[in-house]
C-alpha cells in the first residue's frame, strides 16, 4: 500500500512550518564568556539534523510525523531532546528508502514548490553546520570527553530504557531498508548522525 500523494497547499504547510523554525530558532549563544552547556548545544544540532531528515523525506514525497518544526511534536517543545518522534521519523525513513526525489518530469508539484523544498533543506542543513561550528568555535570541543558524547545524534541517548531501545532498533531497520534497495543518500545522511564520536 502506497500513501497517496501530497498536496502542493500541504507540502507548502510543511514547509512554511519548517522555514519559520529554522529561522526563528535560536543558535546557542557563544559570544558571552559563559559557553551554553553541551547538553543544550547538541540538543540544538540533533534538532537541526531532524529537520534536515524530515525535510528530505519531504523530498520524496513524504511528511514524516514528529519532525522538530511540527506542531505539536514533543521534539518541538524541548528542542529535540526526546526520542518520542524519532520513531515516526525513522518509520518515514524506511518505507522511503529507494523513492526517487521529486523531479519536474515525474512531479505534479509547481517547480517553485520543488524548489522550495530544496531551499528549506539547505536551511537545515546550515543550521546543523552553524551549531557544530559554535560547539567547535565555543572552545567546549577541547574540554569534551569523548563519553559526554551521544553515540547517535539522531537518538541523542545512551540510556537502555525502553524507548531508546525502540528507536534503535527502528534506527538498524531503516539503515538495513537503506542498503537493501541501494539508497546511498539516504543512508548518508543517517550515517551522519553517527559520526560524534571518534
Amino acid at each position: 500500500m502506497t500513501a497517496p500523494p501530497i498536496k502542493p497547499a500541504q507540502l507548502k504547510a510543511y514547509l512554511g512550518s519548517a522555514r519559520e523554525y529554522l529561522a526563528a530558532s535560536s543558535l546557542p549563544d557563544v559570544s558571552n564568556t559563559t559557553t551554553p552547556p553541551l547538553a543544550d548545544q547538541l540538543s540544538s544540532l540533533s534538532s537541526a539534523y531532524r529537520s534536515l531528515l524530515c525535510l528530505e523525506l519531504a523530498q520524496r514525497g513524504v511528511l514524516a510525523k514528529g519532525a522538530p518544526f511540527e506542531v505539536g511534536s514533543s521534539s518541538s517543545s524541548n528542542n529535540g531532546a526526546d526520542s518520542g518522534d524519532v520513531g515516526s521519523i525513522l518509520e518515514g525513513v524506511t518505507s522511503t528508502a529507494g523513492r526517487a526525489l521529486f523531479d519536474a518530469e515525474s512531479s505534479s508539484l509547481p517547480k517553485p514548490m520543488m524548489a522550495a523544498c530544496s531551499a528549506v533543506m539547505a536551511m537545515a542543513a546550515e543550521r546543523c553546520a552553524d551549531v557544530l561550528d559554535g560547539i567547535l568555535s565555543s572552545g567546549a570541543a577541547s574540554v569534551i570527553k569523548v563519553g559526554d558524547l551521544p553515540t547517535n545524534l539522531l537518538l541523542l541517548s545512551d540510556s537502555a530504557d525502553a524507548s531508546a531501545k525502540s528507536s534503535n532498533s527502528a534506527l538498524e531497520a531503516a539503515q538495513r531498508r537503506c542498503t537493501d534497495v541501494n539508497d546511498v543518500r539516504l543512508s548518508s545522511i543517517l550515517s551522519l548522525s553517527q559520526l560524534l564520536r571518534p
